[in-house]
């Protein structure tokens, strides 16, 4: 499953798994992937989603549940 959020008009892809889709995206150069979640991971890809280069995020972690809740919460901070 996935949901997907837009920061700055690019989208990040929050996902439990990477679907066939994702898994293409995964690999270009103009793609953050992240699948370690803690509070300096979403700082990163919050300061990385804003580079010019960077078109899209993923992010990805087995529990979509709480990756949403904890990079939902990060985004109220900011």
């Amino acid at each position: 499953m996935q949901i997907t959020v837009y920061i700055h008009n690019k989208p990040v892809h929050l996902c439990d798994a990477l679907d066939e889709n994702l898994e293409k995206l995964h690999h270009q150069p103009d793609t953050i992937f992240i699948d370690e979640l803690d509070t300096h991971t979403i700082k990163a890809m919050l300061k990385e989603i804003d580079l010019p280069e960077i078109r899209r995020g993923i992010f990805l972690h087995k529990s979509l549940d709480e990756l949403k809740k904890q990079f939902l919460r990060s985004l109220k901070c900011t």
